[in-house]
């Protein structure tokens, strides 16, 4: 057993943080009240004999709600894939490829030690198909789809016209996204009645995706992070890929036209035609 320094004194190592997961709510910025499944992804040959097909991981201990640990040991591999997800579909889930802290590195640290900042991962989820906005919130909500049918996993930005984004939102597995709408962008207050706003929608080839019948999320992209330095630099906890603002790997531009929407301050338009899409 190691013995380390602290601020009150010498206190004994009883286990070591490989990494901490912390879920951030995307329209808030702070921490999720919606509790999260959070699992390694590993091979089915290391599950038990009777699992679920949907979830191939081994879950994170729970440290509250949005927030799990995945303690370090001799079996803790060097990069782990993470899944983040929402059986209930009030967040859309988001997955993460990670190098991870590795044990002799953090032992070549103490008694300094890696702090844990440096071993922490703060992802933003937005909201699904079954969230539940505050009263006020102003939001699309709507289905994105191409010719052969739901677009899966599309990201999408609402832009003012001549101004810039004033709103994000994830679709899920069917092509169904709420866009909250955050800003108003350069208009001076006090906020209008309605906005006009273009959205802009990347998504993964739907000629190209292979769905799964047994694991929904098995086509969900998986996003690259950059481990944290130690200590963690500015950036390096929030940024656009944590935030899941970034355009992901893989994700294509749309080239069919959508026509520009008014949407009513403080109140959730639903669309009732759906987003068109094209590669």
């Amino acid at each position: 057993m190691t013995v380390i320094d602290t601020a009150v004194g010498p206190a004994p190592v009883l286990h070591r943080l490989a990494l901490g997961v912390e879920c951030l709510d995307a329209i808030t910025g702070r921490r999720m009240r919606t509790d999260v499944a959070v699992g390694r992804e590993v091979d089915t040959r290391l599950l038990p004999r009777v699992h679920d097909l949907g979830w191939p991981c081994t879950e994170f201990e729970s440290k509250g709600i949005g927030r799990a640990q995945l303690r370090l040991d001799a079996t803790t591999p060097t990069t782990v894939r993470l899944r983040l997800v929402d059986p209930l579909r009030r967040v859309v889930p988001r997955r993460f490829d990670l190098p991870l802290w590795t044990l002799p590195e953090i032992l070549a640290a103490e008694p300094s030690d890696v702090p844990a900042r440096s071993r922490l991962l703060r992802p933003w989820l937005w909201p699904a198909s079954g969230a539940v906005l505050p009263y006020g919130t102003t939001v699309v909500r709507g289905t994105v789809r191409s010719v052969g049918g739901p677009v899966r996993w599309a990201r999408l930005t609402a832009v003012r016209p001549a101004d810039g984004p004033v709103g994000h939102g994830h679709a899920d597995d069917r092509g169904e996204f709420l866009v909250v709408i955050t800003d108003t962008g350069s208009l001076p207050p006090p906020a209008p009645s309605t906005l006009d706003i273009d959205l802009v929608v990347t998504a993964p080839d739907p000629a190209a995706v292979v769905v799964d019948p047994e694991d929904r999320y098995a086509d969900l992209v998986v996003e690259p992070v950059a481990r944290s330095s130690n200590p963690p630099l500015p950036g390096e906890l929030d940024n656009p890929v944590l935030r899941g603002t970034a355009t992901p790997p893989g994700y294509l531009p749309n080239t069919a036209a959508i026509p520009t929407l008014t949407v009513p301050v403080g109140e959730a338009l639903a669309l009732t035609a759906a987003i068109p899409f094209a590669a």
